[in-house]
């Protein structure tokens, strides 16, 4: 029933107009506005939609990742942040995320991710300069319990398929008689090219039992990483099981977005608590 409910609210937003990518994109621009010019914005404005003005007891220097759960919000969004020149002012710490794959449990029958070869081409046609994020769809629900081969052979494809059109700028001195169609001018580059960097999210609860998949992905995207997230309502991870997936996929490409569980206090015998 709850799956019913969340496809049933997913297929009405996608009939409404994209107000929220245009509201969004109008606090941004004000927000880089009120910046002075400051290479990365002072908070994250997707926490505070709705407040006015800045927080100034918060100093701290942070980016924006804009999570994208509907095609039809992304390209008004993404040319907005292209005219401000965002990815340059937030000095490059501007993230776009979309589950574009079913991953481990995901519930194909109620919902579908977003177009993947769309939502790349335009993120690397637009905004080349942000960091693009790409996920597979998940839950707890699964029964392989790890991303399968399949899932990684098809973000392999997508990030190395020649799919993104750039223009050929011909020399100054070549004048042809004929001028070339457009088609003729272009070019097509890859994903994994085309973009600044390129981070696969993955399920920290998949993250271990899928490392030899995604140890392939990493080796087969030149430049790219993971991003090991806990999710919403996420109980937390231990901190033995995040040494474990720092230790197999080393400290080099690897980002952790983490719900940290506090250390538990067992009592051994003789009535004397430890730190586990």
């Amino acid at each position: 029933e709850p799956l019913v409910r969340s496809a049933s609210a997913i297929e009405t937003r996608q009939k409404l107009p994209c107000h929220e990518a245009e509201a969004f994109a109008g606090d941004l621009h004000r927000e880089l506005a009120a910046s002075n010019h400051d290479p990365m914005m002072m908070a994250c404005i997707g926490a505070r939609r709705g407040i006015n003005g800045l927080r100034p007891r918060s100093f701290s220097k942070k980016g924006v990742k804009l999570d994208f759960k509907v095609l039809e919000c992304v390209e008004p969004a993404l040319r907005h942040l292209h005219s401000v020149d965002a990815a340059k002012k937030l000095g490059g710490h501007l993230w776009l995320n979309a589950d574009v794959f079913a991953g481990p449990g995901y519930p194909e029958r109620f919902l579908s991710p977003i177009d993947a070869r769309n939502f790349v081409q335009l993120c690397a046609e637009l905004v080349p300069e942000a960091v693009l994020s790409l996920s597979w769809g998940s839950s707890s629900l699964s029964a392989t319990r790890c991303y399968t081969p399949d899932m990684v052979n098809r973000m392999i494809e997508l990030c190395m398929s020649p799919i993104v059109p750039r223009p050929i700028r011909p020399a100054a001195a070549a004048r042809p008689s004929v001028a070339p169609t457009s088609e003729e001018n272009d070019i097509y580059l890859t994903p994994a090219a085309s973009c600044q960097h390129i981070t696969f999210a993955v399920a920290a609860e998949y993250a271990l039992n899928s490392s030899q998949n995604l140890v392939k992905l990493l080796d087969a995207v030149p430049g790219s990483s993971l991003t090991i997230f806990s999710g919403v309502g996420s109980l937390g991870i231990p901190p033995r099981t995040i040494q474990e997936i720092i230790t197999t996929y080393g400290t080099t490409r690897l980002f952790l977005d983490l719900r940290v569980t506090k250390p538990c206090r067992t009592c051994s015998q003789g009535g004397v608590c430890s730190t586990m």
